[in-house]
């Protein structure tokens, strides 16, 4: 299931933690990652350039909160950041973030 896109925007080469919290979208007993870890994928919407490297180190959980870093973002450029968790199996949520950076 998808949760509705936000969208923020930084400086560009900018290294910044980004968060998306789940707590609305869990269960009583369900945790981000009750049946797997989350995952993270970055998208240039812009040109489809490649994003390898731009995602610093995997995904982390704070409580219901997962953030992932992001680094060298391109000036002028628009990014989708995915998120997709598992809090139990057969239940998938993922929401999205996009990113502007401005020239």
């Amino acid at each position: 299931m998808s949760i509705a896109t936000r969208a923020l925007a930084v400086r560009a080469g900018a290294t910044l933690p980004l968060g998306i919290d789940f707590a609305a979208y869990l269960a009583d007993a369900e945790t981000v990652d009750g049946a797997g870890a989350p995952t993270a994928t970055l998208i240039d919407l812009t040109d489809a350039s490649p994003t390898v490297g731009m995602l610093s180190g995997p995904p982390v959980v704070k409580g219901t909160m997962v953030q992932q870093t992001v680094t060298a973002l391109r000036a002028g450029h628009r990014y989708r950041l995915e998120v997709v968790i598992r809090p139990a199996p057969g239940r998938v949520w993922a929401a999205e973030l996009e990113i502007e950076v401005p020239r």
